[in-house]
């Protein structure tokens, strides 16, 4: 299996999670204090996203480029934040305004 078809098949089963309304982890990326609160464990969860962030952009550095990523990585997100202030629509804005873009 290739690198491209990896990040495809990872992107189809995270995105099948974010589906879930009760998906924990999401709670903590989107509002770290709200997931305290919560009793979701932030702490040990952001070591996990920094590394899966890691994974992601060392698999399409390779495929895509550095800057690249950089730009589908920040910019979307930014977008997203501007256009909305719901701590659901903002992901998938996000990823709404990187696949628009890429296309």
């Amino acid at each position: 299996m290739d690198q491209a078809t990896v990040v495809f098949v990872a992107a189809g089963i995270e995105g099948g999670k974010l589906r879930r309304r009760d998906f924990v982890p999401l709670r903590a990326s989107v509002d770290p204090d709200v997931a305290v609160a919560r009793g979701v464990p932030v702490r040990a969860l952001s070591p996990i996203f920094m590394v899966l962030l890691g994974c992601a952009v060392a698999l399409s550095i390779q495929i895509v480029g550095a800057l690249l990523v950089l730009t589908l990585l920040c910019t979307p997100a930014a977008a997203a934040m501007k256009v909305t202030a719901s701590p659901v629509l903002t992901p998938l804005l996000s990823v709404l305004f990187a696949t628009c873009s890429v296309v």
